[in-house]
């Protein structure tokens, strides 16, 4: 019985130091799978990843296809992007969630004709530096986006869309020979009390005049905990055949 407490007195005691545990790391993002043809580009830096599509409108250019190709020739204008800013890292106690970094997405006014870009998807690779296990956690974020035509008719009507798909699945690593768990839990607007996987996002320009319309942002959260080992089917077992044990020995002293 005595080494049945004794077991379960170490299995608490593992799994309370775990998550007591502090993690320092890092997130780089890239955006591939882009699904458009339409001058689109993809652009990496330090500490953002972007993704451009659409040639911005402007009103001395006319809406040929001639006009649309010396305009782009000139400038090479991008209207509308999706970025993820992943700073300089985190820090985060297991069990707590944290900012993976912030998508952001600005709708701007574009040609109907560069209008064929449908989404792409967002590379994140995670490491670890403190402690470090020497590796990085990949997760593949799919992202579908609606764009309208921008035809002034409202502000809901030119409004983009943006649809994250489905988080992408946990990953799991081990430092310490304690095993963890990384899990994406999703986009939020509110530091991470609700999340929402997708997002309306209005056109700066409507009714013939810009207004002070904000790129739509919401960051990526993520949390670490302490995977759960499943018990050996043997274990039960094995801790009911040593409180018999006991249970005889103490017959046997009473006996005598």
């Amino acid at each position: 019985m005595k080494t049945s407490i004794l077991t379960c007195a170490f299995l608490v005691s593992t799994a309370v130091a775990s998550n007591a545990a502090t993690f320092t790391g890092s997130a780089q993002g890239a955006w591939t799978s882009v699904d458009g043809t339409f001058g689109y580009a993809t652009s990496t830096a330090s500490d953002s990843a972007t993704v451009t599509w659409g040639v911005e409108w402007v009103s001395t250019v006319p809406e040929t296809t001639t006009a649309i190709a010396e305009y782009v020739n000139q400038t090479a204008p991008d209207s509308n992007y999706m970025k993820f800013s992943y700073g300089s890292g985190w820090s985060s106690s297991a069990g707590d969630i944290f900012s993976l970094g912030t998508l952001e997405y600005e709708n701007g006014t574009s040609y109907a004709t560069s209008h064929d870009f449908e989404g792409a998807s967002l590379t994140i690779d995670v490491g670890l530096s403190d402690p470090s296990f020497g590796g990085l956690l990949s997760f593949e974020y799919a992202f579908d986006v609606l764009t309208t035509t921008n035809n002034g008719v409202s502000v809901p009507d030119d409004a983009d869309t943006l649809v994250a798909k489905q988080a992408p699945s946990a990953k799991y690593f081990t430092v310490g020979g304690q095993r963890y768990m990384l899990e994406i839990l999703g986009l939020s607007t509110d530091g991470g009390s609700t999340f929402a996987n997708e997002f309306t996002v209005y056109e700066a320009w409507q009714g013939g005049q810009w207004h002070d319309v904000d790129p739509a942002r919401a960051d990526v959260y993520a949390r670490i905990t302490p995977a759960v080992v499943p018990v050996p089917a043997s274990l039960p077992l094995l801790l009911g055949a040593v409180g018999a044990v006991g249970y005889l020995s103490r017959r046997k002293r009473k006996a005598a």
